[in-house]
């Protein structure tokens, strides 16, 4: 008999109202509910998940977090980004914009990371005093681990795409905090995430 010839089961905190089923070990989230009060949200998304599973995709394609995101593709990128056996400078500069994105979002789920986050990233990089073209460099390195995690099956396709929507800051651009000669690295204010990569 198969493993998935039965289907993993709803299942509901009792404390936090939270429904969850649990793959392969591992406990995914649906939404807020409850026992005989379960929304149709929760439901499809229950619905989706467990289509998925049976498709035999990885589980962390909808329960990977973005700080999960991140220390798998810092790893990766000490392997790709090296010259005679060392690493080269854009390992340095992808941590940079990591310790952005897992200071916004890093408990947040891969999936539900979009356009709106993403500008809260650059928001934060604005803040900061980060020059303009710097700004621009690093989102488009969080995009690219988006892509590549599309590649490894760890991010679905359309999540890369919609990023791609966030236009880049422009020229004479004048957002709050932004200034032209700025660009004071936040290495020391976000110290987070650091050790981790």
């Amino acid at each position: 008999m198969s493993r998935r010839s039965k289907l993993p089961q709803m299942r509901f905190h009792k404390t936090n109202r939270q429904a969850y089923v649990r793959l392969d070990g591992k406990m995914v989230n649906l939404g807020t509910a409850r026992v005989g009060d379960v929304p149709a949200k929760v439901r499809d998304r229950y619905d989706e998940v467990i289509q998925r599973w049976l498709a035999c995709k990885s589980v962390d394609s909808f329960s990977l977090t973005i700080n999960e995101l991140a220390i798998r593709y810092i790893e990766h990128a000490c392997q790709q980004y090296r010259k005679n056996g060392h690493e080269t400078s854009e390992v340095s500069s992808i941590r940079s914009a990591l310790r952005v994105l897992v200071k916004v979002a890093g408990q947040r789920r891969v999936e539900s990371f979009g356009p709106l986050k993403l500008q809260e990233v650059r928001s934060r990089m604005i803040e900061a005093e980060w020059r303009r073209k710097n700004i621009n460099q690093q989102i488009n390195r969080i995009r690219r681990a988006f892509r590549w995690g599309v590649s490894q099956e760890l991010v679905q396709t359309e999540i890369p795409a919609s990023l791609e929507s966030v236009s880049g800051l422009r020229t004479g651009h004048q957002a709050q905090g932004c200034t032209p000669g700025g660009g004071q690295e936040m290495t020391e204010s976000f110290k987070i995430f650091s050790t981790a990569v």
